[in-house]
């Protein structure tokens, strides 16, 4: 038996935003495919963590689901650097006057970056970090 997993869930998504009309809200009209992927990956986690059969939601998965998922957006960095630039302002001037090494400066933008996201998490946030970037996504209620 074929384990069902989050690349099949996350590729049903994509399958129904392609059927989806979330191009009706303004801020959603630029949505591209990564966006997309990270909102099913999000989708999964959320799903996982409250206990239910992520394989049993894709058998349903609506346009309305979709839509809910990519409202639920609240944040994407294109990496580790662009999150610590927004998120830290003033960090690269501050590591600048120090001089501080490159390697040694890569650690901390990941430290940074970990525990920005931990924190997040603890917050209820669903983080989702690929090598197309970082999304938080937050669900109301």
């Amino acid at each position: 038996m074929r384990k069902y997993g989050l690349s099949q869930f996350a590729d049903r998504f994509a399958e129904k935003a392609a059927e989806a009309d979330y191009s009706k809200f303004p801020h959603l009209r630029d949505v591209t495919q990564y966006d997309i992927r990270a909102a099913g990956e999000a989708l999964w986690q959320r799903i996982t963590r409250s206990g239910g059969d992520p394989e049993e939601f894709s058998k349903r998965i609506t346009g309305t689901d979709v839509v809910e998922t990519l409202l639920a957006k609240v944040e994407h960095y294109q990496d580790d650097n662009h999150l610590v630039s927004v998120e830290h302002e003033g960090y690269w001037d501050w590591t600048d006057k120090l001089g501080l090494s490159s390697s040694l400066r890569q650690q901390m933008q990941e430290e940074l970056t970990r525990n920005y996201l931990a924190e997040k998490q603890g917050e209820g946030f669903t983080t989702v970090s690929n090598q197309w970037g970082i999304w938080l996504f937050r669900w109301e209620g």
